[in-house]
Order: C-alpha cells, then sequence, then structure tokens
C-alpha cells in the first residue's frame, strides 16, 4: 500500500490553505507518516511538495498548505515546519529499510517507529505532542541501553 495526494490546510476551513511556519501542521505530518508506516503501508507521497503563497497552482480552487511555499514575485521560497518534520523520514529511513518492532510504555504518550536500515544502522523516529519533555530508554541487544529526552512538541531521529 502507498498513501499518495497526503496534505495540510484543507480540513480546517479557517485556516485553509498556507498558513507560513505553522509547526503543528508539521506535527500532522509526522503524525500521519508514523500511523501510515506503522499500519503496513509502504510509503508516503505528499500532495505537492511546492506550492505558491495562496496554496496553488490548483485548477478546482482546492488551496492547501505545503512543505515549501514560493513566492515567486520576490523570488523566494520558505521552508515549512512541514519539510523539517518530512526530513526526519525521507533523509534517515533510506530505501529497502525494513520497519522494526518497538514498544514502549503507553503512559509515555510518544509516537514512533524504527526501522533497520540495509547498511546494518537502526533509525528510530520519536514524536512527542505534548508540552513535557519525556525521557526515553531504547535497549539495543549489540549496543545495550541508549537514554535520551525527547523534549516538548518534538521529533527527533536517532541513528546507531
Amino acid at each position: 500500500m502507498l498513501n499518495t495526494e497526503a496534505c495540510a490546510g484543507v480540513f480546517n476551513f479557517e485556516e485553509h490553505g498556507v498558513v507560513l511556519g505553522n509547526w503543528e501542521r508539521g506535527e500532522l505530518y509526522s503524525t500521519d507518516i508514523l500511523e501510515d508506516l506503522n499500519n503496513w503501508v509502504g510509503g508516503w507521497v505528499d500532495w505537492n511538495l511546492a506550492l505558491d503563497l495562496q496554496g496553488g497552482p490548483n485548477w478546482v480552487g482546492n488551496y492547501v498548505d505545503s512543505p515549501i511555499i514560493v513566492d515567486a514575485e520576490k523570488d523566494v521560497f520558505y521552508k515549512q515546519p512541514m519539510f523539517y518534520h518530512l526530513g526526519h523520514f525521507s533523509k534517515f529511513v533510506i530505501p529497502d529499510s525494513v520497519r522494526v518492532e518497538m514498544t514502549s510504555d503507553p503512559q509515555n504518550r510518544l509516537e514512533y517507529i524504527a526501522f533497520q536500515r540495509p547498511d546494518g544502522k537502526m533509525v528510530a523516529i520519536f514524536l512527542n505532542k505534548t508540552e513535557h519533555t519525556i525521557p526515553i530508554q531504547i535497549f539495543d541487544v549489540h549496543v545495550g541501553f541508549l537514554s535520551m529526552k525527547v523534549p516538548a512538541r518534538g521529533i527527533q531521529t536517532y541513528i546507531w
């Protein structure tokens, strides 16, 4: 299965289209990707990587947000928070990586996923949508315990 044509900025009509600098939309992207990949979806594709300031072009007027927003008049572009959230997956989960099981205390309220890459390295991505830092420990039989903290409203990727 492949999730295609994902986007942000279409569900809430009060904030329809582009909202520059909106970190909640970055969290939305990560949540959507994590839910899909944790439920046997093999990939996730955005509707558009780059759009204009209005959220187009779009022939039906269905304006949405995008990881990159282009202001053609000023000849500049903006990397939205969605761009940085997407990078945690596209940069570190390389082709032919295999999802591996990872369990956690459900009370910590983290969203997460782990992969073994074809180069033998492990990757774990954690999303913390709470208002407080969450300490975590990863146990790997080959390296032992890895201890870290995921900051409030943060996303972090660990590679070992």
